[in-house]
C-alpha cells in the first residue's frame, strides 16, 4: 500500500474519509498506547488522549491557514504527549522521564550534578526549544521510551542506524548548548 501524504492524510480528516481515519488510527494508537501505558497511564486513558488529540486536529483544520511542517505521525503523537502530560500535572503525577538523569550519566564530559533539579530541568528545556524541530521530537521521543524502530517510523527516517546517528548528534548538540549557557556555568559554581 502507498505511503500517504500529509495532505492526503488532512484531506482525509476534513471529509471524515473512514478509509483514512483507519490507516491513522492503525498507525498512531499503538505507538500513542504504548506511551501513555509506559508513563502511568491505562489503556482508557490512551483512548481518551487519541480521541481528544483527534478532536484537537479536526479543529485545527478548520482554520484556513493550517499546515504541517512535519510528518502526520509526529504532529499527532507530539499532541497526544501534550494532553498527557497535563492530564498527569493536573492528577498530581509528576512525569518521571528520564532527560535529565540520560544527560547527567551518560556524559562524561558534562557534570549536570545540580543541586536544584528544578533549575537543571529549566535549562535543559530552554536548550531543547532551541533546537531545530527534528532534533527536539528525536529526543524527546527518546527519553519518552519511544523504541528506536517507532521513533524512525514517526519521524519518517530511513533506519534504525540513522535515527541512532542522529540521536547521537542531536544530545551532543543539547550538551554543548548546555555547557555554554552562563546559566550551567552559575549553577556549577555556587557550591
Amino acid at each position: 500500500m502507498k505511503q500517504l501524504t500529509v495532505q492526503e492524510i488532512l484531506d482525509g480528516i476534513r471529509m471524515k474519509n473512514n478509509n483514512i481515519l483507519r490507516i491513522i488510527y492503525k498507525e498512531n494508537y499503538p505507538v500513542i498506547r504504548r506511551f501513555i501505558l509506559g508513563n502511568s497511564g491505562n489503556r482508557r486513558d490512551a483512548e481518551d488522549i487519541f480521541q481528544e488529540a483527534f478532536v484537537i486536529i479536526y479543529r485545527r483544520l478548520s482554520n484556513e491557514g493550517f499546515y504541517l511542517d512535519c510528518s502526520f505521525n509526529t504532529y499527532i503523537f507530539s499532541i497526544c504527549k501534550i494532553l498527557w502530560y497535563k492530564e498527569l500535572r493536573n492528577r498530581n503525577w509528576v512525569y518521571s522521564g528520564n532527560l535529565e538523569e540520560e544527560i547527567a550519566t551518560n556524559t562524561d564530559d558534562v557534570p549536570l550534578f545540580m543541586k536544584d533539579d528544578f533549575e537543571k530541568s529549566k535549562l535543559i528545556q530552554k536548550h531543547l526549544t532551541h533546537m531545530n524541530s527534528e532534533c527536539r521530537q528525536l529526543l524527546m521521543l527518546f527519553y519518552s521510551n519511544v523504541p528506536l524502530k517507532e521513533i524512525t517510523y514517526i519521524l519518517g527516517f530511513g533506519s534504525e542506524k540513522y535515527t541512532r546517528k542522529r540521536k547521537f548528534t542531536c544530545k551532543k548538540k543539547l550538551i554543548e548548548l548546555i555547557k555554554n549557557d552562563p546559566m550551567y556555568k552559575e549553577i556549577m559554581n555556587s557550591d
